[in-house]
């Protein structure tokens, strides 16, 4: 499916991000998508990279869904999953007045492939985990 021309603007933003949370089949998924609509695209699913050429807008996601991008119009996306929206994402918070210490860990298990694990500001209030992209709900502490 072709996407509308993005706007000129668009295209010269440096590594643009945007993320989306959804929740399919037994989790909640995170799906982050570097320079949208452009030659240089990036489509990452719970930590892993999904290759496809430039200009692909639709992905088979987890419990076979289907991932759909959509270019809302002035530098907007939406996720439609299974055609209902996804919920926007901001992996850091909205908290920046602090400075966030991340540690990153990469493993290997037989038969289940590269695993990633990601904690920011361990051992304080604000501590939050992530397991191959996908947050940890936890109590604080």
């Amino acid at each position: 499916e072709t996407q509308p021309s993005l706007p000129a603007v668009h295209l010269n933003m440096a590594d643009y991000k945007v993320w989306f949370k959804f929740a399919a089949g037994s989790g909640s998924h995170l799906m982050r998508v570097k320079n949208p609509g452009t030659e240089e695209q990036e489509v990452m699913l719970d930590g892993a990279l999904l290759e496809a050429p430039p200009g692909t807008y639709t992905f088979t996601g987890p419990a076979a869904t289907l991932l759909e991008l959509q270019y809302l119009g002035e530098g907007q996306w939406t996720l439609l999953v299974d055609g209902h929206e996804a919920e926007l994402y901001t992996p850091e918070g909205t908290d920046s007045g602090r400075t966030q210490q991340i540690c990153w860990w990469r493993f290997g298990i037989t038969g289940t492939g590269t695993h990633h694990v990601r904690a920011a500001d361990i051992g304080t209030p604000h501590q939050q985990i992530w397991v191959d992209g996908a947050p940890l709900d936890a109590p604080p502490g």
